[in-house]
């Protein structure tokens, strides 16, 4: 059999595993799919079986949407809200003392900056993230503490809009920061 199938990928499971009862149901073991969403990432992925496997670079030209939350004023070793905070902005913490709220940012300061981070970007993937480095997913080798070095790649974002506010989350670090949810074309 060849076909598409629209998969609904839940975070902490790899693509790969994700795929791997379309193999069981269409009695395959040719299955591919148009790109990869990271481990803790939840999401649509685009599969294909059979002859229609051909297919799939075309569908991973085209643009994609994904929507995702982001979280102010701290960073994590993994990039991911739930890593060991290895930073803190100290005057995020201040200012929310002072107003009695998490962070000086709103939705208008951040709309205001994120045109600076559309069109063409050399971006450097995060160290925990599904690209593959001799064979193996970043991450792998992140989690074994093996050193190495992760390439910029040339992408394009097309735009990013607010189309939310997440309130306030608490982090890791115990702090409250403030989220918002963003919708990015790329």
């Amino acid at each position: 059999m060849s076909g598409f199938i629209l998969l609904d990928k839940v975070a902490g499971e790899t693509s790969f595993k994700a795929l791997f009862p379309l193999k069981r149901v269409f009695c395959t073991k040719r299955v591919g799919h148009a790109g990869t969403l990271d481990l803790r990432a939840s999401g649509l992925i685009i599969a294909a079986t059979g002859r229609a496997t051909r297919l799939l670079p075309y569908v991973e030209a085209k643009d994609k949407c994904y929507t995702f939350r982001l979280h102010l004023g701290y960073e994590t070793d993994t990039l991911e809200w739930d890593g060991d905070v290895v930073a803190q902005d100290e005057r995020a913490v201040d200012a929310a003392a002072a107003v009695n709220c998490t962070l000086a940012v709103n939705r208008d300061a951040l709309v205001c900056v994120l045109p600076q981070f559309t069109g063409d970007i050399d971006q450097v993937p995060p160290r925990y993230c599904a690209v593959k480095i001799d064979g193996r997913r970043a991450s792998d080798w992140a989690e074994r503490g093996k050193d190495f070095e992760m390439k910029p790649r040339r992408i394009h974002i097309e735009s990013l809009k607010v189309v939310g506010e997440g309130g306030i989350t608490e982090g890791c670090s115990g702090k409250e920061f403030a989220t918002f949810d963003i919708e990015c074309v790329c």
